[in-house]
Formats: C-alpha cells, sequence, structure tokens
C-alpha cells in the first residue's frame, strides 16, 4: 500500500481513516508477522488474512486501542466472524481492573456485541479494493 496516496485521500474514505489510524498508533502495515504453526495452507492463509485486517477493523470501527478497546474488537470479531480464538480472546476481559471492566460493560462490550452480529461478515472484504 502507498500510505503517502492514502493520505492525499478524502476524509471519510477508507484509505484515509486506516492510514491515520496507522500513524496515530505508529505502526505500518509490514509490522505484521507470518502465520505460524498452521499447517493446512488454506487455514494459514485465512489467519494471515484477519491478522492483516485487523487493524482496518480499529480504523474504521473507533475502538480504541487500550485494553477494553482490543477487547471489545475481539467481541466484535467473534460475533462477526465466529472465529473461535477472537473469542477467546474476550476471556481476557478478567484480568483488566475493576475500572476497565466497568467501561467495557456499559460501553464497548454492548457495542461490540451487537454490531459484530448485525454486521456482514468483515473478514470477507477486501478492503485494498474499497480505500477510496
Amino acid at each position: 500500500l502507498n500510505l503517502d496516496r492514502l493520505r492525499s485521500l478524502p476524509d471519510n474514505t477508507v484509505g484515509r481513516a486506516y492510514v491515520g489510524w496507522l500513524d496515530r498508533e505508529g505502526v505500518s502495515p509490514d509490522t505484521r508477522a507470518a502465520v505460524r504453526y498452521i499447517d493446512d495452507e488454506e487455514c494459514a492463509y485465512v489467519m494471515q488474512r484477519y491478522r492483516e485486517c485487523h487493524d482496518f477493523y480499529h480504523a474504521l470501527t473507533g475502538l480504541p486501542v487500550y485494553r477494553e478497546g482490543e477487547v471489545a474488537l475481539k467481541a466484535f470479531e467473534f460475533m462477526n466472524t465466529m472465529i473461535p480464538m477472537t473469542g477467546l480472546a474476550v476471556a481476557s476481559y478478567f484480568t483488566m481492573k475493576k475500572s476497565e471492566r466497568a467501561r467495557f460493560r456499559s460501553i464497548y462490550g454492548p457495542w461490540a456485541l451487537r454490531n459484530g452480529s448485525r454486521s456482514k461478515e468483515v473478514i470477507n472484504v477486501y478492503w485494498e479494493e474499497r480505500l477510496e
């Protein structure tokens, strides 16, 4: 992806939202590690694609990268994709501070569950074709 080109796109485009998120968080698409320990080529591709799309989900949902936002994104992903590892990741809720759990229960969790189950499957979107 040409990040400079994405920075020149109009506001309210997927590309501009995505690169804005990358810039704010100080990451790039190249920071995602390759999938390991999955022998099946098709399953490995699905998992790699999931990891590549995770940052698009952050950018488009507006969920923050601190703990309750990450857990909410995993809840959204689980309700949306039914990928077991995303559901298991929601269990990290129990490691959050009391104030984080309260925010998750009152704000992030209900939003994630509702919208994840109502949205079309996000894992099937080829985001790179929807940047503009």
